[in-house]
């Protein structure tokens, strides 16, 4: 199996993530080198007042002084913790361990 898997944002901006960015931009302590490499990596160009109400709704304040880089780096990190928490994503984990498992 590949870890090639691509997993969807679901938020109100649709937008893939590879498996590797979900698990490079959500996890304990610092995300944002992480969060920035991937953005720069995926160069996703999210639209700005799409952004901000995401954001809002997540209850970042003051998020409609940022910058167009900050926001985006905000939407990918709480986009990979939400796909974290979804079945899909889990049961793709279980399987990539299942299959290490069998290769050792």
């Amino acid at each position: 199996m590949s870890k090639e898997k691509r997993f969807w944002s679901n938020m109100e901006i649709e937008f893939e993530l590879p498996y590797q960015a979900v698990v490079d931009c959500h996890h304990q302590g610092d995300c944002e080198v992480d969060c920035r490499f991937w953005q720069d990596t995926l160069q996703l160009g999210l639209d700005r007042d799409a952004m901000i109400r995401e954001l809002t709704e997540y209850c970042i304040e003051g998020c409609e002084t940022f910058s167009n880089e900050k926001l985006e780096m905000y939407c990918i990190w709480i986009a990979s913790g939400n796909i974290q928490e979804t079945k899909e994503f889990q049961d793709y984990e279980k399987q990539l361990e299942n299959e290490e498992k069998t290769n050792d």
